[in-house]
Order: C-alpha cells, then structure tokens, then sequence
C-alpha cells in the first residue's frame, strides 16, 4: 500500500502546495472549471462568505494531506 499527493500552484494566489485532489478546496476558473486553493486563500473565501452572510466553505481535515493510492 502507498500514498500519493497532488503538487500544484494555487489557483488563487500561485503558491505552489501539496493536496488530497478529492478534499482540497476549489473555486472555478472563468470558464467553471474548479481549481484548487491553498490554506490561506481558503481563509480569504470564508471571510467573504462569513462578510455576505453565507454559508462558510470548511476546510476537510485532510484537505492537504497524503491520499492512499487506493483511493485515486
């Protein structure tokens, strides 16, 4: 048994990171396509939401961690 991560730059702020493809957060792109967001980019969604009085996107717990390949 093994383990995998993403590794990729954030879609928000360009910040190269490492991710669970099926846990990381997401915002879609121009043509709706989502995109992964690190931790800190997260941070800057939720307090949008939490300013506009909407429902506040969690971060998984294993949002950045290592995945099993059994899982892919």
């Amino acid at each position: 048994m093994g383990y995998a991560v993403v590794i990729g730059s954030c879609y928000g702020c360009g910040q190269m990171m490492t991710f669970n493809p099926h846990k990381v957060p997401s915002i879609p792109d121009p043509q709706g396509v989502r995109q992964a967001i690190c931790e800190r980019c997260v941070k800057v969604v939720q307090d949008n939401q939490k300013r506009d009085g909407m429902l506040v996107t969690q971060i998984h717990k294993n949002a950045y961690e290592p995945i099993n390949e059994a899982e892919l």
